[in-house]
């Protein structure tokens, strides 16, 4: 599609005289001038184009799961809202998979609680033993202390009774020397029982040793408290791996918990996906389906069985040259004329342009989308031939000069010829905005101005 510029012309009509006599302003030059009136007014540059209207809003609907449809609500042509239900497949099925399934996720749960508990016990229970560990080996060193010292006292016992001994034969022989040596080692061996038996004495009087029975034959039965302290660490090993079971345990019910999750998750998805509700406001512009109909389940070919449009909001599409598309913005103004309507003209916004250019008769445009809204007394449908004009630029209440009289000098800057008491003479001016037919003047002239726009060939 070639797409045009259009211009809007000026609100203050342009005076435009044509000279029928000889023209006294020609410098010598044959022919008549032509002249137009410098104006004010409103200068809008567009682009054009055509295409068919659309729909800008629709929904292709579908089941998300098979079965056979228990409930119609609406027919071809019926308005709907957004939220309404539209139809709906038996449910009792799906119903009692996600009861089965919210049941097998309680279950889960429970599990997961009890494992958890199972840990903490197995903690506990590992305290408990760690702390029997501590007292045995309490009891097994106790021990071994209690029986060092009953030696020491063994050995000093024998000791008195060698010194003693001893004492008595230095007595007799009257021998001062070998006396005082024997008394000597005498009362050294009874200070080390004497020391030895409050030693006992003092450890036997501790708190920890008050419920041992220690006799003769337990004082050297230490092996046995060495036994107690190896069933203690054996206690304590297993206590760990309990808990290390109980760990485990508790992995895999969250693993279980997460399977039981996903299985709720998508029996209710199966559930939801058994109704159709409508996500727009708008009407049914196609039903592929009636009550009792199976549906098979869906797959990636899968038609949608119902169709909505909403009619109050359409665009229309149509194609920009390259040369044009750089003037087109997002949100720009767009007058929608219908061919079937001729008097109607309907406001609307570019919304959106093509990234990818398309070949057209070799010429390279891009798609733009300007949507509208449809006044409800307007019956408007889809496919109808309409024309577009985007707003790419407005400039309101400038002066106007005809594209025409605008001239180059030969340093490439504007001039005009102006009418100044019937004499023709040359005047630089700045120029804005251009359509091609009209230009903007920005200084240089004033309104009421007279400009030569050409001159007629002489006779």
């Amino acid at each position: 599609m070639r797409v045009w510029k259009i211009v809007i012309v000026p609100f203050l009509v342009m005076a435009v005289a044509f000279m029928t006599a000889c023209n006294p302003f020609a410098s010598g030059q044959g022919g008549e001038i032509v002249k137009a009136e410098v104006v004010r007014g409103d200068l809008v540059v567009k682009v054009n184009g055509s295409g068919k209207t659309a729909v800008s809003t629709d929904a292709r609907l579908a089941f998300g799961t098979g079965g056979k449809i228990e409930k119609l609500t609406v027919k071809k042509g019926d308005r709907v809202t957004r939220g309404m239900l539209l139809a709906r497949l038996e449910t009792d099925t799906l119903e009692l998979a996600v009861l089965q399934a919210e049941t097998a996720e309680a279950q889960a749960r429970v599990a997961e609680s009890q494992a958890q508990t199972a840990v903490s016990q197995s903690r506990v229970a590992v305290s408990q033993a760690e702390a029997a560990l501590e007292t045995a080996r309490f009891d097994r060193d106790r021990m071994k202390e209690v029986d060092d010292i009953r030696k020491k006292i063994t050995e000093a016992e024998n000791r008195i009774t060698v010194f003693e001994e001893g004492f008595k034969r230095s007595a007799q022989g009257n021998d001062p020397i070998a006396n005082l040596y024997w008394k000597t080692q005498l009362l050294s061996a009874q200070k080390d029982k004497l020391d030895a038996q409050k030693e006992l004495a003092d450890l036997l009087g501790t708190e920890r040793l008050k419920s041992l029975r220690v006799t003769s034959t337990t004082l050297t039965e230490a092996s046995i408290k060495q036994r107690q302290v190896e069933v203690a660490e054996q206690s304590v090993e297993q206590a760990r791996l309990a808990v290390e079971q109980a760990r485990l345990t508790v992995e895999q019910t969250k693993k279980t918990l997460e399977q039981t999750k996903k299985a709720v998750e998508v029996a209710k998805k199966q559930l939801k996906e058994a109704t159709i509700t409508s996500p727009v406001n708008g009407v049914v512009a196609t039903l592929d389906l009636k009550e009792g109909d199976v549906i098979p389940p869906p797959t990636l070919t899968t038609t949608p069985v119902i169709y909505l449009i909403d009619p109050s909001t359409m665009e229309l599409k149509i194609d920009v040259d390259e040369i044009d598309i750089p003037s087109i913005k997002v949100n720009q103004r767009a007058i929608i004329s219908l061919d079937a309507l001729p008097d109607v003209k309907l406001e609307g916004r570019v919304t959106s342009m093509g990234l990818l250019p398309t070949v057209v008769s070799g010429v390279v445009v891009y798609e733009v989308k300007a949507a509208f809204v449809v006044p409800p007394t307007i019956e408007l449908r889809v496919g109808m031939s309409a024309t577009v004009d985007i707003v790419v630029n407005e400039h309101k209440n400038v002066l106007l000069v005809p594209s025409r009289a605008i001239k180059q000098n030969s340093e490439n800057k504007p001039f005009v010829e102006v009418v100044v008491n019937r004499l023709v003479e040359e005047r630089s001016i700045s120029i804005g905005l251009s359509d091609g037919v009209q230009t903007e003047v920005l200084s240089g002239l004033k309104e009421g101005d007279t400009v030569v726009t050409g001159r007629t060939r002489g006779k």
